[in-house]
Order: structure tokens, then C-alpha cells, then sequence
């Protein structure tokens, strides 16, 4: 599952990270205008309000992980990650896929076995429409896990900063009485919940391929 789209996917998010880092200075933001890089969700950062911050917790991502590379570390890190949540229930998985021709992205949280939430956006920034997915997942009520196999969402929920989009939704929301756990997993992995969300969001697109899309922001 997954094997159609990894190799586009992979080169995606890591372009999409290295936008981000290099928009966060306006030398850099001046330098993707020039070459006409889409940059105007990527520039705006947002902190997370110090309550939500303390509220999630978040280990600094692992060491030789790189995409297409250290299989074995990423093999042994999935299955260590299902074994870990194989008995709870309170765990959703986020993940997020964007449509360019289309300028669209949809981001989704998933249980085990069911969608729970999705968003539309009129944007094509992967970085961006993965952190939304993480946020998604992280205000529902009753959950203490969130996975997310983003290493660019992940990195920037590990320091706290992450787009104005994502930290709006958020920020609408009252920090949860307890603490929250953002757990990484490789992307592709075949970890059950992850592998679910990948196909949801793969089913989003195609039926609205049948639909009228429209260029706003909605979640549901």
C-alpha cells in the first residue's frame, strides 16, 4: 500500500521542509520569490501558546532516518511503535496529501479502523497540510496519542513553532487536562493505523475528483 506514490512523496516533503527553513529569513523568503517558489503559508510561524506546548509531548526524532536509506532502523522503529499501540485505543493517526494540478490539500486524523476528522485547503504546501493534520488530531477530546509519520510536522512540533494555520486550530481549543504523545513513525511502514489514514487520504482526492472543489479552507 502506498508503494505508487512513495517516491513522490518522499521528494515532496523533504523539498517542502527545505522551503520552510529557508523562508523562516527574509534573505530567504527573498530568494524563493525570485524563483517564483510558493512561499506565503510557509513564511508565517506561528509559537504554540505555552500551555498547549507543555501539554504535548514530543522526543527529538531519531537519528539515521533519512528516506530511502537505514531500512532496518526504520523497520525495527514501526514495529516497535504497533507493539506499542496495539492495546490502546486512544491513539489517532495524522496524515495529509496535497493535489497540485488543483491547488488543493487534505488533511485527516484517523482512529484504527475510522476517519474522525478531515480538512480541505486551498493550498499545495505539504509542510503546512501535514502540521494542520497533527493539529486536527490533537484537539480531539479523549486521545493521548497522536502518530504522524511527517518528519518536517513532527521536527516542528518537537520546537514548538509551526504554521499560523495549524496553531489557529489549536489555539480555539482550551489545552488538554492531560498530556499528549506525538509519536513518529516512517512513512510507508505498514504500521495498521498509519496505513489507514494513508488510503483515507488517497480517497478524499479521488472523490473529489467528482466534485466541485472550491478554493477556501474548511474542516469537519
Amino acid at each position: 500500500m502506498g508503494a505508487h506514490h512513495t517516491v513522490e512523496g518522499l521528494i515532496e516533503v523533504n523539498l517542502s521542509s527545505r522551503k520552510v527553513r529557508i523562508s523562516q529569513t527574509e534573505q530567504g523568503r527573498a530568494v524563493l520569490r525570485k524563483i517564483g517558489s510558493q512561499i506565503e503559508l510557509q513564511a508565517t510561524r506561528t509559537a504554540l501558546l505555552e500551555q498547549h506546548k507543555e501539554a504535548v509531548q514530543i522526543n527529538p526524532l531519531p537519528r539515521s532516518m533519512q528516506p530511502g536509506k537505514d531500512e532496518r532502523r526504520q523497520t525495527a522503529r514501526a514495529k516497535a511503535v504497533a507493539r506499542q499501540l496495539e492495546e490502546n485505543p486512544a491513539v489517532l493517526y495524522a496524515n495529509a496529501s496535497i493535489k497540485k494540478h488543483d491547488d488543493q490539500a487534505t488533511s485527516l486524523a484517523t482512529s484504527i479502523d475510522k476517519l474522525m476528522v478531515n480538512a480541505s485547503l486551498g493550498m499545495t504546501d505539504t509542510a503546512v497540510a501535514e502540521e494542520v493534520a497533527v493539529a486536527l488530531a490533537l484537539v480531539r477530546l479523549s486521545i493521548n496519542t497522536v502518530v504522524a509519520d511527517s518528519k518536517s510536522a513532527y521536527g516542528s512540533f518537537c520546537r514548538g513553532v509551526i504554521s499560523s494555520l495549524a496553531c489557529a486550530i489549536i489555539s480555539k481549543h482550551k489545552p488538554p487536562r492531560h498530556s499528549i504523545d506525538v509519536v513518529w513513525v516512517p512513512a510507508h511502514s505498514m504500521v495498521e493505523g498509519n496505513a489507514y489514514a494513508e488510503h483515507h487520504t488517497r480517497e478524499l482526492f479521488i472523490r473529489a475528483d467528482d466534485e466541485p472543489s472550491y478554493a477556501v479552507t474548511s474542516f469537519k
